[in-house]
């Protein structure tokens, strides 16, 4: 058994030969840190019988559990854990049983061992079914440990139960959280298996997302918040409340990679193209090129971005003869892609510019159908011909004009 000595440290004065106290020197580490770390390396060096029986036989009640406070304090979890499972197992009638089936889990929990926490969650909820003081965070924290341990089910069930059991809970916020958490990543598990499935976890975890005050979490899941709600509400196609979501996300995240970046407003761009706000898309497009410009994403956005401007254009003039002003612009922005030097939609980037170039420029058109002719694409191919015989007869061309009309014809 190891005592703690106080002992007073004297000197002798070398002038007048009494006894002076020195100053009381306050150790830098703590009595039982010193001693945890001991156990710790007793712990190690043992051979396998030191897990049957407990290193701390013969200290009593109040010293096992200083111990045991200790070790935690000092944040050596997996000495704590062992010694608060001898105190259990030691002193069945002790009034601290409660909070050391807690301090036990919590240890196993910061320790690494997720599984062994939340069997432990469980014998602290056994031993004391309505405990007021953990049992809250217990069943919190064992949510929270069958959330990243992928039991996104059980994870649910668990943090429904609690603010059913403990509706007014200080908890409250960040069981939603996690509640919101665990039904997106169930979502996700589910997406490729059963869609509908997925859809409905989806709609749930936004539920739970949209109840929680922001600002009771920290930041590092206010952000995520924010992340897996705009996931949710772009896989449930509300894209509008997707952008709202991500948007904030990514002004205000500080740890979110470029790539990352890149891929939400590319999602986003995509997702307002499938809903046919041509507006919003382009937009998101455009923020690739400028903000992504030598991305890998950025060659197709640049393509799409000109396709989302030409389609919006169209939209609001309800007819596809533009003025000057809307064929310049437009036709800036085919140009962009096409001096990316990408082959994929260069033949339709050169019928779109002959197309708007035809009514204000003629010349410019024909050079642009005769550059799209040599792509040897086949789609928009008669219709060029055709075009091309009327811009070389209106530009009284009339032998490349008859030329090309055999060729059409």
């Amino acid at each position: 058994m190891i005592h703690y000595l106080k002992t007073q440290i004297t000197t002798i004065c070398p002038f007048r030969f009494v006894k002076i106290p020195c100053p009381k020197v306050t150790p830098k580490i703590r009595f039982w840190s010193i001693f945890s770390l001991l156990t710790s390396l007793f712990f190690y060096l043992v051979t396998g019988t030191a897990s049957a029986q407990c290193l701390t036989s013969g200290l009593t009640e109040d010293e096992q559990l200083a111990m045991t406070k200790g070790l935690f304090e000092d944040e050596l979890f997996s000495a704590s854990s062992e010694s608060s499972k001898c105190f259990l197992e030691e002193f069945k009638d002790s009034a601290a049983r409660e909070e050391i089936f807690f301090l036990r889990a919590e240890a196993l929990r910061k320790g690494g061992d997720l599984q062994g926490a939340i069997k432990a969650y469980d014998e602290l909820k056994k031993n004391f079914p309505s405990s007021k003081t953990y049992l809250d965070n217990s069943m919190l924290q064992k949510g929270i440990s069958l959330a990243l341990t992928r039991n996104y089910t059980a994870s649910i069930r668990t943090l429904k139960l609690l603010l059913l059991d403990f509706p007014t809970t200080k908890y409250r916020d960040e069981a939603l959280y996690w509640l919101g958490y665990a039904a997106s990543f169930q979502a996700e598990s589910l997406r490729k298996k059963n869609n509908k499935d997925a859809l409905l976890f989806y709609q749930e975890s936004t539920l739970h997302f949209v109840k929680v005050e922001p600002e009771l979490l920290n930041l590092k899941q206010q952000q995520e918040r924010l992340h897996l709600m705009g996931r949710s509400w772009w896989f449930l196609k509300d894209f509008t409340k997707a952008e709202e979501a991500w948007s904030q996300y990514l002004k205000n995240s500080k740890s979110i990679k470029p790539e990352q970046a890149l891929n939400l407003k590319y999602q986003l761009a995509t997702g307002f193209q499938q809903e046919k706000n041509y507006k919003k898309a382009e937009r998101w497009f455009a923020r690739i090129l400028t903000m992504h410009p030598d991305s890998k994403l950025a060659v197709v956005s640049a393509f799409l971005r000109a396709e989302m401007a030409y389609a919006v254009s169209v939209q609001e003039t309800k007819t596809e003869s533009l003025d000057s002003k809307a064929v310049s612009i437009l036709i800036k922005h085919y140009k962009l892609y096409l001096n990316k030097n990408d082959n994929k939609y260069q033949a339709l980037a050169y019928y779109r510019i002959g197309v708007l170039q035809q009514p204000h420029r003629p010349n410019e058109a024909i050079h642009a159908f005769q550059k799209y002719l040599s792509t040897k694409d086949k789609t928009y191919a008669a219709e060029v011909h055709y075009r091309l015989g009327y811009l070389f007869f209106n530009t009284k061309q009339q032998q490349k004009a008859i030329q090309i009309f055999e060729k059409y014809l």
